[in-house]
């Protein structure tokens, strides 16, 4: 049995430091044991979908891109999915997978379920539907926060709840 090397930034260390030298190959070895040892950091698997990426293999990468979303949805792991979903033409159908797996999160905390869901549509430059899901939702300051410029020039009575939403918070704490 091969031991681990300690800690995760070692095997991404020696991936950078192989890719350096133009040793493609044994930089992408590197991540898989990497992430065989700690399967939960994200960063390896991020760089790991890039060098599927880079080799050619988008499908690899975005089999690691849902996972990496599934165990952390939000804004750049959703961004990531679908920069590797689009290289496939296949955008709606895990935009649609996505949004389904936050619905399904969100059964068991709905705060948490309108705020992500918020939080994509406005990565997505999607307003129209940020404001819909964040006027009869559940949003945290920070979500309010860049709600609120982003709704002044197309929706100025939202923008005017937003910032009212964000003094009676700041007037709470």
């Amino acid at each position: 049995k091969v031991q681990a090397i300690p800690g995760p930034w070692n095997y991404r260390d020696l991936a950078g430091f192989c890719r350096e030298h133009g040793r493609e190959r044994q930089a992408h070895d590197w991540l898989e044991r990497g992430l065989m040892a700690y399967p939960d950091d994200l960063r390896l698997l991020d760089m790991l979908a890039q060098s599927h990426e880079r080799e050619g293999f988008p499908e690899d990468a975005l089999r690691l891109r849902w996972g990496a979303f599934q165990r952390q949805p939000g804004e750049a792991t959703f961004l990531k999915l679908r920069e590797t979903a689009g290289i496939l033409g296949a955008w709606g159908e895990w935009r649609t997978k996505a949004l389904e797996h936050i619905q399904q999160q969100a059964q068991r905390n709905q705060w948490l379920g309108d705020d992500l869901r918020v939080t994509l549509m406005l990565a997505e430059d999607n307003l129209a539907e940020a404001w819909r899901i964040a006027r009869d939702g559940t949003l945290i300051g920070s979500t309010w926060a860049r709600l609120a410029p982003a709704l002044e020039a197309d929706e100025p009575e939202g923008a005017l709840r937003a910032y009212r939403t964000l003094v009676r918070i700041g007037i709470d704490q």
